[in-house]
């Protein structure tokens, strides 16, 4: 559509005069920032020029001629700027759309830069996120094509060092490296360029950066970070403690002294941004701070995709063209971060996690939070499994699945997905993601461990044979649960391992059980109704239920199985018997009734809790006799929080208005009480919402277990507010401080009670080592005081999904007191509460293994393991190992196969990284790991299954 004449003049003096005020300011500026009074004159003699040939009334195109004819001795100087402009759309994956609508958001804007790059030959273009591409692969291949020239013809810059722009405090440093190799590899196999030369990672809108950061990427081979949300608070010495005071340009230093080259946009909005002559306010201040006369510039709409329009190329072009003003040029990121390491001085440096933003995100939309935890540890375990059986047992390795299964999850942890920041859309289709990485996991590890028990020799009159595999790096004593098929549990059940050492097995629940629970109306089609009763009294799926009381006979044990080596298995054998052998009757966990709750009891530690408050007050470790329970405190207690109404509930934490401990009300019972467990149930409401708390001691076990039964009725909204759950633990410490869990390692922080991120655990620990620590398989938001600790459990948020917790919710955490505190044990014990040791019955047979064994194994403790997996081509065992307590070491590798080659390499899996490592006795390595340091190893195993530890042929399951 063409305008009209009188359009068109004001649109040309409007150009002009935007051409003729931003050449004097820009004059001005630099005369002063060059020091030149002969400079300043000439701006003084434009700028009266400019007013007498306007009172004139002289045409704007004629002033603009002659005021830069006068400006003209600066022009040269002004040349020696240059405005780099990078082009950009920020494209979020489903945040206030659904799946459809981010596919054609990919569409249109990738349809409309490549049409833009036809008719702009100098227009450049640059793309995170290789989901994007893969959309466009998947959708549109005849797009997608296009894409590929325009990448090989240098018009389309690939900045997509991840599968997705992922959250970085959440998603656990094994995640942050799969989002890296599955995008190089991407790169590799459909984008046609070599992942090396990429050497960006572009995380402008991801809400805060976790300390591990520059040093997952420097070994990924990435040199360069983009960035606009740099957690200013944290780095009070260089920005004062105030938004928009970090600097342009810093290096980041990791603990391991890896250096990363930062830009922080945060001058800049990373979306709508549009070209304009203002631009050029920052470029001589920005020379000041750095020493470089080059400045980049991000421009395009974004959020929804839409990136730069031909208004924003002609005004590059046009203010290029102008003689008073900086050079400007469309660029690529790249290239500028590579003039800054060839021009600029010495840059600051910066050490630290660069946080916090956003911290109402660490606890926002718990489901998916959980979801996401629950995925990364399926597909750890699955990989482990799967490892291990195509090692040993000849299982073929899924690759296909598990890398599906990885992609899922790495779209679910895209910065508003995983930190709850989405609409309902959003979140239901995340966990529709999340339920099919449940299948594909599950079944991966049951088809692994099936391949595997076959070959255990379980034989011999000692009962029903059950292989307990241990899927971590460290040996376990721990807590087994299983169903028993086509046993009664009318009689006791004993259990005995291969050494002759007995427990009694705990009865949960029989199908007798369940009869009676349905003739009392507790039951699938009792007088509750067709579905509440699965949520109310039995924590386990509706299905698995009916299947158990319309079913086989069964019984729903527990025991304590012990000493189940690391990355290995031990066999068990269940008995029923008319009577307990002596060994068993003594109880290893007790609980009774007092006059005001309840107390339980097992070779660690004593409890108390109170039943109105439905805490702990007392918690005696007995190891130490020491109470780790301050006096008048309430240990494990429920507060409820309210924080006012305000803007962006899912991100932002509101000022509190309302806050109360559940001090009153509550109700208890002793459930069990020994051989093998101890379990009080409390009961309370408050407000809308009711809680059921199971309390549990199990024997041998130097731990306290929480589950948490949630009926949650609080709603959020503009009128009342944000109302959240948090559960408290004070604690009875001297000179306490705070550690918490992140990406490959630990972190401590202040006690200021804010809320903070943390993957599996916070602890609270004394100087000599003595203290707590608080895990979890639920949340990513704990916060400290000088008192206690706390995990944030539940927050009614109201923007942008309206009720995104209501309805019942089955939480677990555990407390594990320390008398010698230590990162590796927390993790350790973190590992173990969120990956469950794997019972799989089997039947009695002579087998070519053991009844015990362990197939790899890692020492010392503070070298954990982060992956286990087949390389990506193929070729080998990948082994990810990472120090977590700051204490460089050698570490030591064992397997029960003989190793024919092993290597150091790069979690890229470049074979250009590769460094041999000598192999001592043919099955064992060591190799020497800095603090904090992540090794990557690539170990070929002997042509030979079990060649040796007693090799023989392995079987296969019956089908």
């Amino acid at each position: 559509m063409e305008l009209d004449p009188v359009c068109e003049k004001i649109e040309r003096e409007s150009a002009a005069s935007d051409r003729l005020l931003s050449q004097i300011d820009f004059a001005r500026e630099l005369a002063l920032h060059m020091d030149r009074d002969d400079w300043l004159a000439l701006v003084d003699q434009a700028e009266n020029a400019s007013r007498t040939r306007r009172d004139q009334a002289q045409s704007i195109q004629t002033i603009v001629d002659h005021v830069e004819e006068i400006l003209k001795p600066i022009g040269p100087e002004a040349k020696n700027y240059c405005l780099n402009y990078v082009a950009h759309a920020h494209i979020d994956m489903d945040w206030l759309w659904s799946w459809p609508e981010t596919v054609k958001s990919c569409y249109r804007t990738f349809a409309t830069m490549v049409d833009l790059m036809d008719e702009f030959p100098d227009y450049r273009f640059s793309q995170s996120q290789i989901l994007t591409y893969e959309i466009a692969r998947s959708f549109s291949p005849e797009l997608f094509e296009r894409i590929k020239e325009k990448i090989a013809g240098g018009q389309w810059e690939v900045t997509a060092n991840s599968w997705v722009e992922a959250d970085k405090n959440m998603s656990s440093g094994e995640s942050q490296v799969r989002q890296i190799l599955c995008a190089k590899k991407y790169m590799r196999e459909h984008l046609g360029i070599d992942p090396e030369t990429v050497q960006v990672d572009w995380a402008t809108d991801t809400f805060g950066h976790p300390l591990a950061t520059p040093s997952i990427l420097r070994q990924a081979g990435i040199r360069y970070y983009y960035l606009r949300r740099p957690g200013s608070d944290m780095q009070p010495d260089i920005c004062e403690g105030k938004p928009g005071k970090m600097p342009w340009l810093f290096w980041w230093v990791g603990e391991d002294d890896s250096r990363l080259l930062v830009w922080n946009n945060d001058r800049f909005p990373f979306v709508d941004k549009h070209v304009a002559s203002s631009d050029v306010a920052y470029v001589l201040r920005h020379e000041t701070a750095t020493g470089l006369r080059q400045f980049m510039i991000v421009y395009g709409v974004g959020n929804h995709g839409g990136g730069p329009s031909r208004d924003d190329i002609r005004k590059i072009e046009e203010m290029g063209k102008w003689p008073i003003f900086p050079a400007t040029r469309c660029s690529t990121v790249q290239e500028y971060f590579k003039l800054v390491e060839e021009e600029a001085g010495d840059l600051p440096e910066v050490r630290g996690e660069l946080n916090f933003v956003h911290r109402g995100c660490y606890s926002s939309q718990s489901r998916i939070k959980h979801s996401n935890r629950r995925a990364e540890n399926q597909l750890f375990i699955s990989e482990s499994i799967a490892s291990i059986a195509g090692t040993f047992a000849n299982f073929v390795y899924p690759k296909d699945e598990l890398e599906q299964s990885w992609k899922m999850a790495m779209f679910n942890q895209f910065h508003d997905i995983l930190p709850g920041a989405g609409i309902r859309e959003s979140n239901e289709h995340a966990q529709g993601q999340h339920l099919e990485i449940e299948a594909r996991t599950s079944t991966v590890i049951d088809r692994a461990v099936r391949q595997m028990a076959v070959n255990v020799n379980t034989g011999g009159e000692r009962g029903i044979p059950v292989v307990v595999f241990n899927p971590t790096s460290q040996p376990r004593t721990d807590k087994v649960e299983l169903v028993l098929y086509d046993v009664s549990g009318t009689h006791d059940l004993v259990v005995r391992d291969g050494q002759g050492g007995a427990v009694a097995a705990h009865i949960m629940e029989t199908q007798a059980s369940l009869w009676e629970k349905n003739a009392k109306g507790d039951s699938f089609y009792g007088r509750k109704g067709f579905y509440n009763t699965f949520y109310d009294d039995i924590p386990q799926p509706p299905m698995l239920r009916f299947d158990m009381e319309y079913g086989h006979q069964f019984a729903q044990i527990v025991f304590t199985a012990k000493e189940v080596p690391p990355l290995g298995y031990k066999t068990f054998w269940i008995d029923e018997v008319a009577r307990l052998p002596e060994e068993c009757r003594t109880s290893g966990a007790l609980a009774g009734h007092t006059t005001t709750g309840a107390w339980m009891e097992n070779a660690f530690l004593r409890v108390e809790i109170d039943a109105k408050s439905s805490s702990v007050v007392s918690l005696f470790d007995k190891r130490t006799s020491r109470e780790l329970v301050p006096g008048k405190k309430n240990f494990g207690q429920l507060h409820f929080e309210r924080e006012e109404p305000h803007r962006m509930s899912a991100w932002i934490k509101g000022r509190l208005t309302e806050a109360w401990a559940l001090a009153s009300g509550g109700t208890l019972e002793v459930v069990e009480s020994g051989p093998s467990r101890a379990m009080v149930r409390c009961h309370n409401t408050f407000l809308d919402s009711s809680f059921d708390l199971d309390i549990i001691l199990h024997r041998d076990l130097p731990e306290l277990d929480f589950t948490l039964n949630v009926v949650w009725h609080e709603k959020g909204g503009r009128d009342t507010g944000v109302p959240t759950l948090k559960v408290y633990f004070p604690v009875s410490l001297d000179n306490p401080r705070h550690v918490y869990d992140a990406p490959f390692g630990s972190i401590r922080r202040d006690a200021d009670g804010k809320e903070v991120p943390a993957q599996r655990w916070g602890a609270v620990v004394e100087e000599d080592g003595a203290g707590i620590t608080i895990v979890n398989s639920h949340t990513y938001s704990y916060s400290g005081d000088d008192d206690g600790i706390a995990m944030c459990l539940l927050r009614s948020s109201y923007e942008p999904d309206p009720l995104p917790e209501m309805g019942r919710h089955r939480i677990t955490y555990s407390v594990y007191p320390s008398t010698q505190w230590s990162p590796e044990h927390a993790s350790s014990v973190a590992t173990s509460f969120n990956c469950p040791l794997i019972p799989m019955r089997t039947e009695p047979r002579e087998g070519p293994w053991p009844a015990e064994r362990t197939f790899l194994s890692i020492e010392p403790t503070n070298v954990q393991l982060s992956a286990f997996k087949e390389a990506e081509d193929g070729g080998g065992t990948i082994l990810r190992l990472f120090e977590c307590s700051g204490e460089g070491c050698t570490a030591l590798v064992t397997a029960a196969r003989a190793i024919s080659e092993v290597y150091e390499i790069d979690p890229m899996e470049r074979d250009s990284s590769q460094k041999s490592v000598d192999i001592q006795d043919g099955t064992r390595f060591q190799v020497t790991i800095d603090p904090h340091q992540v090794k990557t190893l690539l170990i070929h195993f002997a042509d030979v299954v079990g060649s040796s530890v007693g090799g023989a042929p392995t079987r296969q399951p019956e089908s």
